[in-house]
């Protein structure tokens, strides 16, 4: 390839890799982040509500006296 160094200029100039680099390896497109477990999203959703149902809740109180 053309970014290629030979085995002995790799180690002379503190590369291990073969290609010094590529495109394609910082590309965020090709891999796509997995989908959030359904555990994960009903938690996030019972934490909203939990802070919510406690502002609520304080500001309640805050008015109230």
């Amino acid at each position: 390839m053309m970014n290629d160094l030979p085995d002995h200029r790799r180690v002379i100039h503190a590369r291990t890799w073969a290609q010094s680099w590529r495109r394609a390896d910082f590309d965020p497109i090709e891999r796509w982040p997995r989908r959030p477990s359904r555990w994960g999203t009903a938690a996030d959703i019972a934490l909203a509500l939990a802070i919510g149902v406690g502002l609520t809740l304080w500001i309640w109180e805050a008015l109230a006296s």
